[in-house]
């Protein structure tokens, strides 16, 4: 009922698209996000395509200090602690925002989106591969939840406590 009286002041009916449309007029996220011109579109295909090329740079920094057996932030440093949380909530966030722009089900965002997680992750491998890290640090998603489900035993505070170790082990 509230999708559907948000719907009704712009003149549109909810409905479930089940099919892709190239339609330049598209609301993106937010209500105030609605491109109506071929310009808007274009921004906003820009604006996507971003999004999703630092969505991956940030995933392969985070992966990469993750395989190097660190955080961003040093132990015992509050500041850059919360600065580490702040980007992973960053990370998550992003990676969410991403997911609800490609349920717009338009082909131009699909496109600008798949486009921008390629080409984030190639930077993110050559970025990687030139600090020295493996290649195989970044692996895609799919790789990654079949490494979480397998080793699913490791509960988040077991976890906390490896961590926990390598900062006193130092």
């Amino acid at each position: 009922e509230i999708m559907q009286a948000s719907h009704h002041r712009h003149g549109a009916v909810a409905a479930h698209a089940s099919t892709f449309s190239m339609s330049e007029d598209v609301y993106i996220l937010f209500d105030w996000w609605h491109a109506t011109s071929s310009a808007g579109y274009a921004f906003s295909l820009a604006a996507v395509y971003a999004a999703c090329v630092a969505h991956e740079l940030l995933l392969g920094r985070r992966r990469s200090l993750r395989a190097a057996g660190t955080s961003s932030a040093p132990c015992g440093s509050r500041m850059l602690a919360a600065c580490d949380a702040a980007e992973e909530i960053l990370v998550v966030a992003l990676g969410f925002a991403i997911m609800l722009v490609l349920m717009t089900f338009n082909g131009g965002i699909f496109c600008v989106v798949t486009l921008g997680v390629v080409s984030g992750r190639r930077i993110a491998r050559r970025a990687a591969a030139g600090r020295g890290a493996s290649p195989r640090v970044h692996s895609s998603a799919h790789e990654s939840a079949r490494n979480f489900l397998v080793s699913g035993s490791e509960t988040l505070s077991e976890r906390d406590e490896s961590e926990h170790d390598l900062c006193h082990s130092v």
